[in-house]
Order: structure tokens, then sequence, then C-alpha cells
């Protein structure tokens, strides 16, 4: 099945070229512990991290396994996919470092987490939903990534590791339809895409909640639970980096709407100018491309 050509409203991109790999080598030496604004921001990204090295390899497996039943055009594409993934889990990793020279009791959970998820669960289920739930964890990362590229949600971040984030995001919009094309052309099921959405959204959440809790009882056992949740209560009240982020949830249901394809969505351009300006080193800019704002909140310039 061929896939959806994007709107005719969108601006022109080249939706089809092949992604590129690309060897940024980020160092984290010295990393602050908040280096997201409060305790609670820092940490939901850290989570999310943590996630990164084994859920890319999920990813490449399940692309991988059909690639034999899909065009060579797309094959060329997944190809760069491949490469991309693998390395987004390698700089993920020596994040992980920085973590752990932080003082973070990291790998016990992430074996943990792996039994678990690609052990028992991706044990349990089949090729089909795995790519299935591939193709919507594309879709997740991708509108995540729009939101930190268009409205500068990392930009308060140490430039180490929003230097890191900016390029996993714009390298995520880059290659955001390959996978969903490769399930359009085994698979084109609604029944199945639906399921790969709510399996990824029930994993992604439940996962990162982990995490994030476990970070979370290492700061306390550090210094006590009064003084993180003093900490955390004053995140909630003030969003600081989380702000506009319940743009996200149309954003993320529009992989619901019948003849969605990610090549209709925004953020290609904003990847496109981002990568472009990596290209000559500036791998830590802020976001000038943001619009002014609609809801009141401040814009980075």
């Amino acid at each position: 099945m061929s896939a959806v050509a994007p709107s005719p409203t969108a601006p022109a991109r080249d939706v089809r070229r092949v992604p590129q790999v690309r060897r940024p080598g980020f160092s984290f030496a010295d990393l602050p512990r908040r280096w997201l604004g409060g305790r609670l921001a820092t940490h939901q990204v850290n989570a999310a991290n943590l996630l990164f090295p084994a859920g890319e390899r999920f990813f490449c497996r399940s692309v991988a396994h059909y690639l034999p039943r899909v065009s060579a055009d797309l094959r060329r594409r997944a190809a760069g996919l491949l490469g991309q993934e693998a390395r987004h889990g390698l700089e993920h990793e020596v994040f992980f470092r920085a973590l752990e020279a932080q003082g973070y009791e990291l790998q016990g959970w992430l074996e943990r987490y792996e039994r678990l998820a690609y052990g028992r669960i991706e044990g349990a289920t089949g090729p089909a939903l795995h790519l299935a739930t591939t193709s919507a964890l594309e879709h997740y990362t991708a509108v995540l990534a729009v939101l930190a590229l268009r409205d500068g949600l990392l930009d308060d971040a140490d430039e180490r590791a929003r230097a890191l984030l900016f390029w996993h995001a714009a390298e995520e919009i880059e290659h955001r339809s390959v996978a969903f094309d490769v399930l359009q052309e085994v698979d084109p099921r609604w029944t199945l895409r639906l399921a790969g959405f709510l399996m990824a959204l029930a994993t992604l959440n439940g996962f990162m909640t982990w995490g994030h809790v476990h970070l979370l009882r290492q700061e306390a056992a550090r210094e006590g639970w009064p003084s993180v949740l003093r900490d955390l209560a004053r995140d909630l009240l003030d969003p600081g980096p989380r702000r506009g982020l319940w743009r996200a949830v149309p954003m993320l249901l529009d992989y619901l709407r019948p003849g969605f394809h990610p090549d209709q969505a925004e953020g290609y351009e904003q990847a496109r100018d981002y990568l472009e300006r990596a290209a000559r080193g500036e791998w830590a800019t802020r976001a000038p491309w943001a619009p002014a704002s609609p809801d009141g909140f401040p814009r980075p310039t």
C-alpha cells in the first residue's frame, strides 16, 4: 500500500530523503544535577533518557524484521532510520555515565526494565504489534520533538543536555514517517495502528513513571523526602520548561485520524533549520524560530 501524500496545503518538503547518520560525540562532563530547572522536569527527562538506548534497539528490531517485504526505496530510508537510532542509543548511554557520576544508580533499574519490556512484553507479543508500537512511539517522539524545537521547551536546559536532545529531536522529525510507511506497506489495518498506539501509550508512560520514581527515591535517600517533596510542589506550581506541553495532546491523537500520515505534520522546517545550524557546530542553539505566543507563554527570541 502506498503512503499517503502530504497535505496539499503543507509547505513543500523533501520528505523522502534518506535519513543521514550524524556522529556528534557529545560530552556531559560536570553536568549539574538539576540541568533543566527543578527536580521534577530534570528527572522527567532523565527518566526518558533511561528508556532510549534499549528502546532504540527495539525500534531497529521491529523495523528490520519487515525489510524483506517492503520496496527498495523504503529499505533505503529504513537503513537511514536504523543508523540514526543506533547512534541515538550510543549518545544517550554517554549521558548515563554523567548521571552515574552524579551518584545515581542506574544499572540495576536498567536491567529490570529491559527484562520486563524486552523480555516478557516483547516476548509475549508478535512482530506486527512490535512494528505498530514502534510506529506510534516514533509519532510520540516526533510530536515532543516539534514542541522542543518550535516552542523552546528545552531552551532553559544546560547547553550540553540541550545539544543532545535537540539533535535527537531533529532526527526524530527527519525520519518520522519511515516506521509508519513500513507499517502501511506490510499491514495497514487501522485496528493494528490503534493497538500499537495504546501499547505505546501504556508502556512509555508506565516505564517513564517507574524511572522517574527510581531517581526521586535516590534524591530522597540523599536529602530526605521533606526536601524532595517541597521541591516537587514548587516545580508543579511553576511549570517552567513544561509550559505549553498540553499542545501535545491533539497532535498525538491526530495519529488515529483516518488518512493520517506523518508527512502531513509540521516540524520538518524547524528540524531542517536546526540540522543546518548543527552542521556548522551550533548543536546547542536555542530556538529562534519559535512563533509568537497565542497563549501568553513567553517564547524565546
